[in-house]
């Protein structure tokens, strides 16, 4: 190979194979082949000046190349930009199949192109040790605590074809963000894996960060009838077509949420050809919702029977409700990401963000409200964990204080069932 003019050659060893060199800044760089690897160079600054230091770092990497080499290893190791842009490149598809919402799309691409690549530009995928990705972390809880020190920020982007400009305030780095980035970061690694781009010996183990996760607050009966009475009021105050389109739809959003029991990302994956119809022994209609494969897996939901009436007038204004088709859509028949927003904007417009405890109401809570009013109802909870997809053991632990409730209208029928036998014993007894 031939040495480019600006070079400058300060040191050769091992017949060639490793070679220290110049340019014009102060570092030194390497240039590194293996015997047995055709047309293979690495080149790399050493990022230090001191020629000692740059043979150290030099003689180490070709170490590290003629170990994968007996190993069997490929020594052509991605660069984490590649790898993580050939994750990227997998997301769309996951949307498309309903598997990730265009939300966290969106947050995985500004995390990787702004925060994760910029920081580990230059290095290859095999060089992120646990070691040098805690210093990462590191570093953006710093970043993010100047940003929330240096007040909110004007954010713009196009949307449409119209640009739109707003505030936000910077957040800082928290244990549930730093969880989430490591997510991503083994994920990129599998990918690398599934690619034939690495071996599974070569990704490192990352902990999964512990942190206390924020309990979810529970609607009251009088909250949520407070939400009921202000929704088709505020649907009708606009007459945009587009905006009216999603305000009809979050409303039998919410109202089949809080009657189905359905997980967000379970709802955001629902299409048409899930739904089917069945008669009870009773003989009244009901509905089943299979949803895809989700946190737990794959199973057969049956909502309240006035789920029916909800998914009758989604379908009236459905652009396409055909089996194949989202059920949640926008005014375009694009799956709806996330109905999260306008959630948040409407509890806290008539001040039910929070519940008694302090804890937020987030688009989770219908779901809380639906097993919560279910209990209350004296469903079996082993048939409620069943139908939500749960445990009951986790039912116990996040519904303790509606169990009692559930007790107590258990206990009362028992009693009257014993009571009653105990009348027909004597009735019997008499004859």
């Amino acid at each position: 190979m031939h040495n480019e003019p600006s070079e400058v050659i300060l040191h050769v060893e091992r017949a060639g194979e490793i070679v220290l060199y110049k340019r014009s800044g102060p570092s030194i760089y390497y240039r590194i082949r293996v015997t047995g690897e055709a047309n293979f160079y690495e080149r790399k600054s050493t990022r230090t000046a001191s020629l000692e230091e740059a043979k150290l770092v030099a003689q180490k990497r070709h170490a590290d190349l003629l170990s994968r080499q007996r190993s069997g290893l490929s020594v052509r190791v991605p660069s984490f930009e590649e790898a993580a842009m050939n994750w990227l490149n997998t997301l769309p598809y996951r949307v498309e199949v309903g598997k990730l919402s265009k939300l966290r799309e969106r947050l995985a691409r500004d995390a990787v192109t702004k925060r994760l690549i910029p920081y580990f530009k230059g290095r290859d995928l095999n060089e992120l040790t646990p070691p040098v990705i805690r210093r990462f972390h590191a570093h953006q809880r710093k970043v993010a605590l100047e940003a929330v020190q240096a007040g909110p920020q004007r954010v713009s982007e196009i949307r449409d074809g119209r640009r739109v400009t707003w505030s936000t305030m910077p957040r800082l780095y928290t244990p549930s963000a730093e969880e989430m980035m490591c997510s991503w970061i083994r994920q990129i690694f599998q990918q690398a894996v599934d690619d034939d781009l690495l071996q599974q010996r070569e990704v490192p183990h990352l902990p999964t960060i512990k942190h206390e996760r924020k309990k979810r607050g529970t609607l009251t009966r009088e909250q949520w009838a407070k939400l009921i009475a202000y929704l088709i009021p505020w649907r009708d105050k606009v007459n945009d077509v587009r905006v009216k389109f999603h305000r009809a739809m979050f409303i039998e959003y919410v109202h089949f949420m809080s009657s189905s029991g359905l997980r967000v990302g379970e709802a955001r994956q629902l299409k048409w050809g899930h739904i089917s119809t069945f008669e009870s022994e009773d003989g009244q209609k009901q509905i089943s919702l299979r949803t895809a494969a989700g946190k737990t897996g794959k199973r057969v939901c049956v909502p309240q029977p006035r789920v029916i009436a909800t998914i009758e007038r989604i379908r009236a204004m459905h652009p396409d409700p055909s089996p194949k088709n989202h059920v949640f859509v926008d005014w375009r028949g694009e799956p709806n990401g996330s109905f999260h927003s306008t959630w948040s904007r409407v509890v806290k417009q008539l001040e039910i963000d929070e519940d008694i405890e302090g804890q937020p109401i987030t688009l989770y809570s219908l779901r809380h409200f639906y097993v919560t009013e279910r209990l209350r109802s004296g469903v079996d909870i082993y048939m409620l964990a069943k139908n939500c997809g749960t445990s009951v053991r986790q039912i116990e632990r996040t519904y303790s204080h509606v169990i009692p409730e559930t007790i107590a209208l258990h206990l009362t029928k028992v009693q009257k069932l014993t009571e009653d036998q105990e009348i027909r014993q004597q009735y019997l007894d008499f004859m």
